[in-house]
């Protein structure tokens, strides 16, 4: 479906070649040469459970993230602080145009072919240099630049998290997604005792011994299998009709474990597991 969009702001050539290159070899997420050259962002399928209201979907609770991300992108800072020094020339006010990023994504609740239009954003405690500077620097402060760049999209430009003292660096990500979902405005997510537990498995010994954790990987590879066939179906002109794809229609995480559960304690027959459904 065709929608209209404000045009996307001119991206450097150079920048283009190096975006290009990476993602030809697969060096790079695989979404963001698609994002600078066409302004388009297709949302990865996810399992969520749409009954809980307290819960946002996935792609609700991170758009903000994203929405830095995308102003990061297109070095909206920069233009914004080109207008500032223009305006205050010409003594008049200037509008920035607004950078809009489509976003597809499917749901119970949603047409996976409507795209919802996301503005980027910049961040407010500072300017962020433009990309070709958070790509290409090679001065010293550059890799500090690109670092409070990643901590500032997930609202978590805190130093304490940079000092290895108190985070373990191996777990920064981990730390910052965890500080990103407390932070959500429209309610709580994790309760202290969830977050105790992310936190506690993090740094347990056993996150290391492969045999003692099995089962937990099967839902993994369930939906790895699961991603990787829908690329197929993709690949190969979608014979398979978008509403024979959708994760929901054939599995839920919480019943997943709940069955193997049973099925590991009381060693139950399948179709005991199936309810006596034949």
């Amino acid at each position: 479906m065709d929608i209209t969009t404000p045009p996307l702001p001119q991206v450097s050539a150079e920048v283009l070649r190096v975006a290009e290159h990476r993602h030809r070899r697969g060096l790079m997420y695989p979404q963001i040469y698609h994002i600078l050259t066409k302004g388009e962002m297709k949302m990865p399928v996810c399992i969520e459970d749409e009954c809980n209201s307290e819960v946002p979907p996935a792609s609700l609770l991170f758009r903000a993230a994203r929405q830095y991300a995308y102003g990061v992108l297109f070095s909206l800072a920069e233009t914004h602080r080109r207008l500032e020094r223009l305006a205050l020339r010409k003594r008049t006010p200037l509008e920035v145009p607004p950078v809009i990023v489509k976003e597809w994504s499917s749901g119970k609740a949603k047409s996976a072919l409507t795209p919802e239009l996301v503005p980027a954003m910049c961040f407010r405690e500072w300017t962020c240099p433009n990309l070709r500077r958070l790509w290409l620097g090679r001065a010293s402060e550059d890799r500090s630049r690109r670092t409070r760049a990643f901590l500032a999209c997930l609202r978590s430009d805190c130093p304490a998290l940079l000092n290895p003292a108190q985070v373990p660096q191996h777990l920064l990500l981990m730390c910052c997604v965890l500080r990103y979902m407390m932070q959500w405005p429209g309610g709580r997510i994790l309760q202290r005792h969830e977050l105790d537990a992310f936190l506690a498995q993090a740094v347990s010994s056993q996150l290391y011994e492969p045999d003692q954790l099995q089962e937990l990987k099967l839902a993994s590879l369930f939906m790895a299998g699961i991603d990787t066939a829908l690329f197929i179906n993709d690949v190969c002109g979608q014979p398979l009709p978008w509403e024979h794809c959708c994760p929901w229609g054939f599995f839920d995480g919480k019943l997943f474990q709940s069955k193997l559960a049973r099925a590991a304690r009381d060693r139950a027959a399948l179709l005991d597991m199936c309810e006596g459904q034949v």
